[in-house]
């Protein structure tokens, strides 16, 4: 793997790790379900899951690799698991119609990572691998194209709402501003999936093509930046965002 890649991954290791780790620490001493769902999908996605399954093929000793791929793919599709339902919790908390789709995105996660941990087990030619595990694959990539979709849009329909709310002095500007950042994290993750998805299209290995996995943890980064601003905002951050609140500036975005 080139070094701007493997800086990259690593760097979105760090990051995600760091910012999942203190949501779940939040989450004890609040009891938030949402900040605990936001935690342990970075911490199991991200932090642990994405870089076993991109450094496993890599290992030449295959007792050791298979492990290695098989314990990062559980971690990866429970980290997405908990994302979507993340997002049920905050934006649609009882409403049938979206418990059901996280559970069945959840579902369609669990097939696709059984199928393209069975890929690996049956091969260690990557090239064999990636034509077994590419039906499996591209289910995942779909799902978390429509995952990042939703929660985008959920993002932006709440920031709309509160706006409108911000203007009859009925909401906070902080609030007010992560809900819009929730919306641009949609957005950004919908970016970088999309290019998965086109490499994937043209055959690429999207575990050992350089471009995919920069292209994936440079935008993690920025949506971990994201989540450091949504849950966790520093207190320059917090009294830009009233200044603007009070300038009418937020109000314009």
């Amino acid at each position: 793997m080139a070094s701007i890649p493997l800086l990259c991954l690593v760097g979105y290791t760090i990051v995600s790790a760091i910012v999942g780790v203190k949501l779940i620490l939040r989450s004890l001493d609040s009891r938030g379900v949402p900040e605990l769902l936001a935690g342990l999908s970075y911490v199991a996605a991200p932090a642990l899951g994405y870089p076993m399954c991109i450094s496993a093929p890599m290992i030449s000793d295959r007792a050791i690799a298979v492990p290695v791929y098989v314990t990062g793919e559980v971690f990866l599709v429970s980290g997405c698991c908990c994302f979507f339902f993340f997002t049920v919790k905050v934006f649609r908390p009882g409403a049938q119609w979206a418990i059901w789709s996280a559970a069945f995105g959840s579902a369609v996660m669990v097939w696709s990572g059984v199928g393209i941990t069975h890929a690996f087990l049956s091969s260690s030619n990557p090239q064999q691998v990636a034509e077994l595990a590419k039906t499996p694959l591209a289910a995942m990539v779909l799902m978390l194209m429509l995952s990042y979709v939703w929660t985008a849009l959920e993002g932006m329909r709440y920031y709309r709402m509160m706006r409108k709310r911000m203007a009859l002095d009925l909401a906070d500007a902080v609030v007010t501003n992560r809900f819009l950042l929730w919306g641009f994290s949609g957005l950004t993750s919908l970016a970088w999936i999309s290019v998965s998805a086109f490499f994937l299209a043209i055959g690429a290995n999207l575990g050992t093509d350089p471009i995919p996995v920069t292209v994936t943890s440079a935008g993690g980064i920025l949506n971990t930046v994201l989540m450091v601003l949504i849950f966790m905002p520093p207190a320059a951050y917090v009294r830009w965002v009233e200044r603007s609140a009070r300038s009418g500036a937020l109000a314009t975005v």
